[in-house]
């Protein structure tokens, strides 16, 4: 695993990594939830205190930005540096089939260190969340079906219902598909600056998600009534794409360097023309890190606060933003009841993926 496997997924974990640091740099709700009750403040709560004043400082807010793109940029600077000048193809024209291999005695210790983990920061929370959710006021140890009534009861949580899934579906779509493109383009073309459309694409990745949907903002505003973007649910959909299709480009990237591009000019050469290669020969070798990429967007979308909250209106809240306002006003079991909504909508996409990904193989077995 050390000398083989780990260098060959190379591309993979530091697209990984690179992902969850920018990611942690980024993160708004849960450091406000978390730490400003304690005082503890990150750049992206300075950012939304000074967005609360009254004019806001928007020279403090760039400054502080800033200080996000730099830790980002530096973050995926190294990458590439790690990266340079290596080959990560697996997958050629010749023939293989990959070996499972046996962890003998030491799959106990593996198993152990795995349910441990997934027990203190997944089963944990989520029961504590469910507790909660059941209970009068926070944990008092009363517990009553209001709060779960509440879900179904009030016409603000199934409009902002609605406004979530419809606004995660075609933003996590979109995304993957201009991803795919993106990946596509920068990997497989030849055309001059293709290096540029990748550094483009990968530059909202170094901006805070607070601030990006400032400068979204600031953009349509100041456009033409009559282009009808603003005070809809299409402007947070085209924030969402643009803040994260760097995301499914690195994920999709990293899978892609490992296809060699013999197995499309084969099929060029039999008579394909490039979509058709694309469609019948490279794109059902990625489709999993596809697949992936989709979920996990749709994932980060279906929580996403940060984004919305400069943008959304009175008809486009999502369930991020109830949750926020009624977690401002105290009403915690309200707000543990809306996270199960909230994972409920994530956890019954993911089976729905991974039920129509089993036919898939199953069929092609």
């Amino acid at each position: 695993m050390r000398v083989i496997t780990l260098p060959v997924v190379g591309p993979s974990i530091l697209s990984g990594a690179v992902l969850a640091f920018v990611i942690s740099l980024g993160l708004f709700g849960t450091p406000v939830l978390l730490g400003m009750a304690k005082e503890i403040y990150l750049v992206t709560t300075r950012i939304y205190l000074e967005l609360q004043q009254f004019p806001p400082d928007a020279g403090i807010v760039a400054v502080l930005a800033i200080y996000l793109m730099v830790l980002s940029v530096a973050a995926n600077l190294v990458q590439q540096w790690m990266l340079r000048g290596r080959s990560f193809v697996t997958v050629t024209g010749k023939g293989f089939r990959p070996r499972l291999m046996k962890l003998g005695a030491s799959r106990h210790a593996i198993a152990a260190a795995i349910w441990c983990y997934l027990a203190l920061t997944v089963f944990a929370p989520i029961a504590i969340i469910a507790a909660a959710a059941f209970s009068t006021y926070a944990w008092s140890g009363h517990f009553t079906w209001n709060n779960l009534r509440f879900l179904w009861t009030t016409v603000d949580v199934r409009t902002t219902f609605v406004n979530s899934l419809l606004i995660t579906i075609i933003a996590a779509s979109a995304t993957t598909v201009l991803g795919v493109a993106v990946s596509w383009f920068t990997t497989r073309s030849k055309m001059r600056g293709r290096q540029w459309i990748e550094a483009i694409v990968l530059l909202p990745m170094s901006v805070p998600s607070l601030a990006f949907a400032l400068g979204v903002f600031f953009f349509w505003v100041a456009m033409p009534k009559w282009v009808g973007v603003y005070g809809t649910v299409w402007i947070i959909i085209i924030a969402l794409v643009g803040r994260y299709i760097s995301y499914s480009v690195r994920a999709i990237s990293s899978s892609l360097v490992q296809i060699h591009p013999e197995l499309e000019e084969s099929a060029r050469i039999s008579g394909y023309g490039w979509t058709r290669a694309l469609s019948r020969i490279t794109l059902p070798l990625i489709m999993p890190s596809v697949i992936s990429s989709w979920v996990m967007i749709y994932s980060i979308f279906v929580s996403e606060l940060s984004i919305v909250l400069p943008l959304y209106t009175a008809e486009t809240r999502t369930l991020s933003i109830l949750s926020f306002d009624t977690w401002s006003i105290g009403q915690f079991s309200q707000v543990a009841a809306l996270s199960l909504l909230q994972l409920m909508m994530g956890v019954g996409v993911m089976a729905a993926v991974a039920v129509i990904t089993r036919r898939r193989e199953s069929s092609i077995v």
